[in-house]
Formats: structure tokens, sequence, C-alpha cells
């Protein structure tokens, strides 16, 4: 017999399990709020616009043009939709908010830290 093997326990195997699942279960909850978040908020995003099309073309008028000020609220909504995305990810995903960081300290020199003050702070 090979010396190097651990042997674990039944019940220590049982509680890696019950440890990896939780934390399985937790990230699959995380995932799964995030993506109804992104789609709720395309759907806010994107939705006057298109009722303002379909009601359009029911009644053959051109309502869009009537309404200057529907008109630029509604597409600044659709533009911002691609911004709420990344602040989202941002908040949910540590390894993203960690991918983001290097990026921005790679990009901006006010943002980069020495390597020791780098460590000192952790990922939040």
């Amino acid at each position: 017999m090979n010396n190097n093997t651990v042997s674990l326990s039944p019940q220590r195997v049982s509680r890696v399990i019950k440890a990896t699942n939780n934390n399985g279960n937790k990230a699959r909850r995380k995932a799964i709020i995030m993506i109804l978040i992104v789609a709720i908020l395309y759907f806010i995003a994107f939705s006057p616009i298109q009722i303002n099309f379909i009601y359009t073309q029911i009644n053959h008028s051109h309502h869009l043009y009537e309404h200057r000020l529907f008109f630029i609220v509604t597409i600044l909504l659709v533009l911002s939709s691609t911004a709420f995305n990344p602040i989202i990810f941002y908040i949910f995903s540590k390894y993203f908010r960690c991918k983001f960081q290097i990026l921005l300290r790679c990009l901006c020199p006010s943002c980069r830290l020495s390597t020791k003050q780098r460590n000192n702070f952790g990922i939040i």
C-alpha cells in the first residue's frame, strides 16, 4: 500500500460533500438572482419603445415623432440598459470584481497601488 495516500473516514467525506454542495447551491442561487435581475432590467429598459412601436403599428400613426421627449427618454433608457449589466455583475460576482479591479489598475494610472498596499486589501 502507498504511504502517500490519505484515508478519510466516511463521516469526513460526508462533511466535505455537504460543504461542497452548500457552496454550489449558494453560487447557483446567486447566479439565478443575477440572471433574473438582468432580465427584469432588460424588460424595463426595452418595453416602453416596444409598446410605442406596437401602438404606432396598430393606429398607423407616427406617435414617436409627435412627442420628441418620449422618444429621447425611451432611446436613453434603451442605451442605458447596456450600462446596467456591468454594475450588476460587479455587485454579484467576486470574480468579475477582481478582474475589473485588475483592469482598472492597468488603465488608470491614479488607481495603481504599490504591491505592498495592494496585498493589504481583500476582495470585497
